[in-house]
């Protein structure tokens, strides 16, 4: 599996226009990469955290049967924008 190029890949497409919907944009890369990824198997919130009155932290991961991205958003409830702090992949132990 090249990491490199999964990364690469997920940070044009990030820098060129997607819609605002960073999640689905990053769910519709990772299924086009699926004989390196496999199938998605599930989206799930693992944490969530103020940072102020308008903006809040939150974790998302997106489990596929090989790799897991980890997004971590910073979403301003006043506007409902969202803005992608940082991410990473985690490959699974099988």
């Amino acid at each position: 599996m090249d990491i490199r190029k999964l990364k690469l890949d997920l940070t044009v497409a990030l820098m060129n226009d997607y819609g605002g919907d960073i999640l689905g944009m990053a769910r519709d890369l990772m299924e086009n990469h699926e004989s390196q990824v496999g199938r998605f198997l599930d989206m799930r919130l693992v944490n969530q955290a103020a940072l102020d009155q308008d903006h809040e932290q939150v974790l998302y991961s997106m489990e596929f049967e090989r790799l897991s991205l980890d997004m971590q958003l910073i979403s301003n409830m006043s506007t409902n924008d969202q803005t992608l702090n940082t991410f990473w992949f985690r490959q699974s132990a099988a």
